[in-house]
């Protein structure tokens, strides 16, 4: 079959259809313990999302901060446009946080939070509204006090717009990207100064063989800036590249071919030394891939080819001792396609799909990746999907190794 059909058929396949402060007292979300023998597979659901008051869809990474669990869900909540969450690792007494207002505050938080150095501040994104350009916005939140503030709104043909991931914290300055619009059109890399609270195009994304459309958040390695761009390079197939906040100097590390992988969608893990992360499409089954890269040199490992059963990896993969944890959007076994929870083994290229969901009750499709909590002496993984569940409207859940 020709590789271009495969290829735009795999691309299309991928898609998954799919504010003002909460009140003084947040109803609480849907425990859903139990629903799932946790004995028998080490799988729990902690909530189901209900999109009136919870919120529906969440996409993003949840963060842990103090033993509570942190996100945002895109659609739902009170006004429609997004939610704010905090949950608790056992399930019980989770509830909404704000409520987007579709307006000045902002739509469609996609990219879940990052927390400031040492601060309870946490910082995030919503890709749409804002202003009159609907370029979206970013904000913060104290997680003790719940103040609220729109830290910037993005005017799309300046700053860029329709960020799709948080800022995170180097010194006193937030950096992020945003996947559209700037100079050339291909999305931009901002800073913001936290004292001032003065913003700054820090690039312009798509000008040449120049990385494109960032949609991943970014990593810090070694005092410089990591991220993926959606296009770019000579193929236009996407890139890794690194940015030096000392000097505001952005270049392309690597230029995806097809063959290791290409249009990557998430950010990357820090690790080792080394920068490793997924492509959803690509590599030799046209089914994603896990890659690596030296930052030092830019060389690109790829590590494995998805394809078997579990395929379409979404969300940062996470290190824990000695392998790689992460989520599939697609695949399973038994063939239901609902996605998997995987575990990869660089030092013994082995991979265990070590979950495979179901749709109901448990999640389906899950998109912001897995995070790392021990709770009380017991480690544990914890992610959320986009839909599935109780509601169709997508889970919070846990997973011990």
């Amino acid at each position: 079959m020709n590789r271009a059909i495969v290829v735009i058929a795999a691309f299309f396949s991928l898609i998954v259809t799919g504010c003002a402060q909460g009140p003084a007292t947040s109803p609480p979300m849907h425990s859903a313990q139990g629903a799932v023998e946790r004995n028998l597979t080490r799988y729990q659901v902690l909530n189901n999302f209900n999109g009136a008051d919870e919120g529906a869809f969440p996409t993003g990474a949840i963060t842990p901060w103090l033993k509570l669990l942190y996100g945002t869900a895109s659609d739902g909540g009170q006004y429609g446009a997004g939610v704010i969450f905090r949950a608790r690792p056992d399930g019980k007494d989770n509830y909404p946080l704000h409520y987007f207002d579709g307006k000045q505050e902002g739509c469609t938080p996609l990219g879940g939070v990052t927390f400031g150095n040492r601060s309870a501040t946490f910082y995030g994104t919503t890709k749409s509204c804002g202003n009159s350009a609907k370029g979206g916005t970013i904000w913060s939140e104290n997680a003790s006090s719940r103040k609220f503030e729109v830290l910037h709104a993005f005017d799309l043909a300046n700053d860029g717009g329709n960020p799709e991931s948080p800022p995170v914290q180097i010194g006193e300055t937030l950096y992020g990207t945003a996947r559209n619009g700037g100079t050339h059109g291909k999305g931009t890399l901002y800073s913001i100064d936290m004292k001032t609270g003065a913003f700054t195009v820090a690039h312009a994304f798509g000008a040449g063989a120049d990385a494109g459309y960032p949609s991943g958040g970014l990593v810090e390695l070694g005092g410089k800036l990591y991220g993926t761009s959606y296009v770019g390079g000579s193929l236009r197939l996407g890139t890794v590249y690194e940015f030096d906040p000392k000097n505001g100097t952005e270049k392309v590390l690597h230029e995806f071919n097809g063959d290791d992988g290409e249009r990557p969608t998430v950010g990357l893990l820090s690790w080792a030394g080394a920068l490793y992360g997924v492509t959803p499409i690509g590599g030799e089954r046209f089914a994603g891939t896990i890659f690596k890269i030296d930052p030092a040199t830019g060389n690109e490992t790829t590590l494995y080819n998805f394809g078997n059963e579990a395929f379409a990896p979404d969300g940062v993969p996470i290190a824990w001792k000695d392998a790689l944890y992460g989520t599939t959007r697609r695949g399973g076994k038994g063939g239901k396609d609902f996605g998997t929870i995987f575990r990869y083994t660089p030092a013994t290229n082995k991979f265990e799909e070590l979950y495979a969901f179901g749709g109901k009750p448990d999640g389906a499709h899950p998109r912001g990746g897995l995070v790392f909590l021990n709770v009380d002496r017991q480690d544990q993984f914890f992610g959320s999907t986009y839909d599935g569940g109780k509601e169709n409207l997508g889970t919070i859940f846990t997973m011990t190794p």
